[in-house]
């Protein structure tokens, strides 16, 4: 189980609680493809990046430690 924390530029932010997620870089910004069953069933995607709502997204594991920081670079 993993929660995804995604975090707004106002530090406000919206956490998801998930089982599995895949992360794929695009052009313009950065897609989180999340899902709750292993099946890939019922899957949500939040985007991060400069233009997007979300400018980063921190992926913490079951004991509460971050694994994976996803934002977008600036080239």
């Amino acid at each position: 189980m993993f929660t995804v924390r995604f975090v707004r530029r106002d530090k406000t932010y919206k956490s998801y609680a998930v089982v599995q997620y895949q992360v794929e870089q695009g052009p313009e910004c950065i897609s989180v493809e999340m899902s709750r069953t292993l099946d890939g069933d019922s899957c949500h995607y939040e985007h991060v990046g400069p233009d997007e709502e979300f400018e980063i997204a921190y992926i913490t594991n079951i004991n509460g430690r971050t694994i994976d920081v996803v934002r977008q670079r600036e080239i």
